[in-house]
């Protein structure tokens, strides 16, 4: 499956079906966002879970998002946190493929060991000149990152949860205007009761 067709399937589609208020669907967006930005593969999903309750985010929102943190982008993405964080701590970066021969280490010992071994020799593997910056500049990035994300995804949903109310109030009254309130709000129109009567001039109403 290509890049683009997995980010679709994984990431796009459960955020466009998720249900939820506008705010919790962007609480959720954010915290899979930030959690997909950190070098937390392996338990990216159970902190979601974990921080969603607390903070009212969206869990399938947040969970569709971790995905951008997958065997595609993994490398790449742990390179930037490096390349950002040595650049932050000023200190020299090491090449591409030196850190990828100690990220391949690190993923030998997770296949061999299983999580809690390779956490015990992540340290040892890395070193202290690639893991340090490397969390650093995880952690910078998955906060430059998820807050606009939240913002966008607030607005997005907020215009979608209009566009629903506004269809749910022209079929419920057919030839309506609706009137527009609050961004995600939308109220219908109050509904007239004066009759045809009550509403003509008094000059035009006949007196039997």
């Amino acid at each position: 499956m290509r890049l683009g067709a997995l980010i679709r399937e994984r990431v796009i589609d459960p955020v466009r079906q998720a249900q939820g208020t506008p705010a919790s669907l962007a609480r959720g967006a954010a915290l899979g966002m930030w959690v997909a930005l950190t070098p937390t593969v392996g338990v990216q999903m159970a902190i979601v879970g974990i921080l969603a309750i607390p903070l009212r985010a969206n869990i399938p929102v947040g969970l569709a998002l971790v995905w951008i943190s997958n065997p595609l982008t993994l490398l790449p993405l742990y390179f930037a946190y490096y390349w950002l964080g040595a650049l932050i701590v000023a200190q020299p970066s090491l090449g591409f493929e030196d850190v990828a021969e100690r990220l391949g280490q690190v993923h030998s010992h997770l296949l061999e060991e299983g999580l809690l071994g390779a956490l015990g020799k992540l340290g040892e593997d890395l070193g202290e000149a690639v893991f340090w910056p490397m969390i650093v500049g995880s952690f910078i990035m998955a906060t430059a990152v998820s807050v606009p994300t939240y913002h966008l995804v607030l607005l997005w949903a907020q215009r979608r949860a209009t566009r629903r109310q506004i269809e749910r109030i022209h079929l419920d009254n057919p030839g309506a205007e609706a009137v527009q309130g609050e961004p995600g709000e939308v109220r219908s129109p109050a509904p007239s009761d004066a009759s045809p009567v009550d509403s003509a001039p008094a000059d035009s109403v006949e007196v039997p």
